[in-house]
């Protein structure tokens, strides 16, 4: 009986301690031991919302500055998919959670984080579909986003007839070609990113790459 409230006590304790770090959140932190003394660590606190997903991470007293937090907060779109993640700030909170309108609020709080730049942060774009397809990455900066929109596009479509080769190997690492993939039996994502260059992959059902193709202009590697 005294071992058992021996146990309750010392559970306690430790919920009192987790609870202090900030009780109007969830948060896992996590401990990275950088002497043998078991006290100099690493602190990393991710910030969970009602959900269960992952809203903020705060670095505890990783900056060069006075030993200031760097934090980088997370936002979700309507059906709940993670679209924007803002760049990291830093913070004296000595691992405490910042209120997200200090990232997304108003124009003199981006004034004094971000140096007036309204797209500081990374977006992604999805399909309007439950399978969570994405459509463009944008970069963080105004530059991304002034004058030609800047962005990586991602389409998706299956592969042609005769546009895949399918090889098979033996026992001894030798290639035999069986002909070509039939159509529409490997999914194909054409990527394009910022500057237009252009790579294709094809997944077989699976997910497993079987063909990556770059292209240098017109020019096409397998």
């Amino acid at each position: 009986m005294k071992k058992r409230i021996r146990i309750l006590m010392l559970f306690w304790l430790y919920v009192i301690i987790v609870l202090a770090q900030s009780p109007n959140h969830n948060y896992i932190v996590s401990n990275t031991y950088t002497m043998a003394d078991n006290v100099t660590a690493l602190t990393n606190i991710q910030y969970h919302d009602e959900l269960g997903r992952e809203i903020q991470t705060v670095l505890k007293n990783y900056s060069s500055v006075n030993a200031y937090d760097i934090v980088t907060q997370i936002q979700y779109d309507a059906v709940g998919r993670d679209s924007v993640t803002w760049l990291p700030i830093v913070s004296s909170g000595n691992g405490d959670f910042v209120p997200a309108n200090i990232f997304n609020g108003a124009n003199s709080t981006k004034n004094t984080l971000y140096l007036g730049d309204q797209y500081a942060y990374n977006q992604v774009d999805y399909l309007p579909s439950p399978i969570n397809r994405i459509t463009r990455k944008y970069g963080a900066g105004t530059d991304w986003r002034s004058g030609q929109e800047k962005y990586v596009s991602y389409i998706y479509q299956a592969n042609l007839e005769n546009e895949v080769a399918q090889f098979t190997a033996d026992g001894n690492g030798n290639l035999t070609r069986l002909g070509f993939y039939p159509p529409n039996t490997l999914y194909k994502v054409i990527i394009e990113d910022e500057d237009n260059n252009k790579t294709t992959e094809f997944k077989d059902q699976l997910g497993r790459v079987i063909m990556s193709q770059a292209f240098n202009g017109d020019i096409q590697h397998n």
